[in-house]
């Protein structure tokens, strides 16, 4: 099941080289089809895998069709992507104040129950969503934020997707609309999702964004994810990959 997941004072930050892992354990063969093929054929997954593990690695053939008798061809594992740049001391001051702060913003939206209104983007690259890590948190979460005075949802999630991973210009589809209680305070978040055939590049603040991934579908429920995204999973994925 989908594991919602608070906020971890303690969790460290460190780089990480581009890498694929294969999990050992996991769902059985039917599940793990019918949840990568919610979203696109699981081929596909496998041709994006080696295509962005290869675009990492500086080889400009990435993309073409991969060899099916390579070894490990079947595997279907999550892809890290991590920030290009090293860690700046204004980003490591920055990353700290996130953690030591964001932990008292929430005992204080426990005591008030302010109201919030946020936009995420779901950006679903072949059959894989991408999620960002946070510098403050341990759980996955889409890129996304709040939605500032005189902004529309979409404009917000823009300027969020932009500002947190680098991409811009892209057509954003509107996917509905969640409210729950998040964090400990009264939550309304408009989705958005941006699908892509392949990953551009992406260029994380390093501030609170640290972290990107690409997840198969079936790869999703033993993830810890923020409430926003189960709530979206929920209504996107098919009965047996939901939470």
């Amino acid at each position: 099941m989908l594991v919602a997941a608070g906020s971890h004072p303690g969790y460290g930050i460190r780089s990480r080289r581009l890498r694929s892992s294969s999990k050992a354990s996991g769902p059985s063969a039917e599940d793990q089809d019918e949840c990568d093929g919610s979203l696109i054929g699981i081929e596909t997954a496998d041709m994006l895998v080696q295509g962005v593990s290869k675009m990492a690695a500086g080889d400009t053939t990435a993309g073409s069709t991969p060899d099916p008798s390579a070894p490990g061809g079947e595997a279907r594992p999550m892809l890290d992507l991590e920030h290009a740049r090293p860690s700046t001391i204004r980003d490591a001051a920055l990353q700290t104040a996130y953690r030591l702060g964001f932990p008292l913003a929430r005992i204080w939206w426990r005591l008030r129950r302010p109201r919030h209104e946020g936009a995420l983007v779901a950006v679903h690259v072949g059959p894989a969503l991408l999620l960002v890590r946070s510098s403050y948190r341990i759980a996955w979460n889409f890129p996304g934020g709040t939605i500032r005075r005189g902004e529309t949802p979409e404009m917000a999630a823009r300027r969020e997707l932009a500002d947190e991973i680098g991409l811009a210009g892209y057509r954003l589809l509107p996917a509905g609309t969640d409210q729950g209680i998040w964090d400990g305070r009264m939550d309304r978040v408009h989705f958005f999702e941006l699908r892509l055939e392949q990953l551009p590049e992406l260029r994380l603040d390093n501030r609170e964004i640290i972290g990107a991934r690409l997840v198969p579908a079936a790869e999703l429920r033993s993830m810890a994810l923020t409430g926003p995204v189960i709530a979206y999973l929920s209504r996107t994925l098919p009965p047996s990959c939901q939470p």
